[in-house]
């Protein structure tokens, strides 16, 4: 069943489903409802095929499709230009992240780890970055958190404690990511190594033999309190090539 929209000067066909699923552009844009309402949500995706969700406000699904095609035409403009489709501080996205892992520890699909994530991040993240723009979290905030969150422990933190923060972080800027509230480029690789955070920023791409000794270092990191190796002689040459790569003095792939 296809049905288009009048009185508008740009045309939309949409195809119903169901009652409470409608595909519009074919099939790029969907439509649907939830049980507990009447007003048309809608979802697409992007060149990096994550999913993006917005409300359109109508309970008439030609004004839905209208306002979802809109919206889908600007996202893809700014994900083009690398520009944040929306902007959000960050404990809106925690918020919403806590909430997500809490459905799945109730449902009993999540890990027994998500309980630790929850509070990491209603403990330290959100405290701390809670004002923050998500798209304006970087290696200088990074850093900041580090020395804030040795204080509020009163000692460094074992490499766990980092190993579970990061994660938690993560689930984080998925959330973030989903809904189109920062773009991929914009999130840094954090590793911890001689003792430093170093970010890589993952719109820098460079060649794989550059980045390989870097990947064996890490894993020798781990293991590294089981061997009688003084860390700083294994990761100093690792934190230059990082540094260089921060600063673009590598040599870049071809785009």
């Amino acid at each position: 069943m296809a049905v288009a929209t009048t009185g508008c000067a740009v045309k939309v066909e949409v195809k119903l489903v169901n009652e409470n699923l409608a595909h519009a552009r074919g099939g790029e844009v969907v439509l649907y409802r939830r049980p507990d309402s009447q007003r048309w949500q809608a979802r697409f995706k992007l060149k990096d095929m994550q999913w993006r969700r917005t409300a359109t406000k109508h309970v008439n699904l030609q004004y839905a499709a209208q306002t979802a095609c809109e919206a889908y035409d600007r996202a893809r403009f700014l994900f083009d230009e690398n520009i944040p489709i929306a902007s959000k501080r960050f404990d809106a996205a925690a918020n919403l992240a806590v909430e997500e892992l809490n459905k799945q520890l109730a449902a009993k699909v999540g890990k027994s780890v998500y309980k630790d994530y929850v509070t990491v991040i209603n403990k330290y993240l959100i405290p701390f970055f809670g004002r923050y723009n998500i798209n304006s979290i970087g290696y200088e905030e990074m850093q900041a958190f580090g020395v804030w969150r040795e204080k509020k422990l009163g000692r460094k933190p074992a490499a766990s404690t980092v190993t579970t923060h990061i994660s938690a972080m993560n689930r984080v800027f998925d959330v973030a990511l989903e809904r189109g509230w920062v773009v991929r480029a914009q999130i840094g690789v954090c590793y911890k190594l001689g003792g430093k955070w170093l970010c890589v920023k993952k719109e820098c791409k460079v060649e794989m033999k550059k980045i390989i000794p870097l990947i064996a270092l890490m894993f020798i990191q781990t293991t590294m309190r089981y061997a009688h190796i003084e860390q700083e002689q294994v990761s100093r040459k690792a934190v230059n090539v990082i540094n260089n790569f921060n600063t673009k003095q590598l040599t870049p792939t071809d785009q």
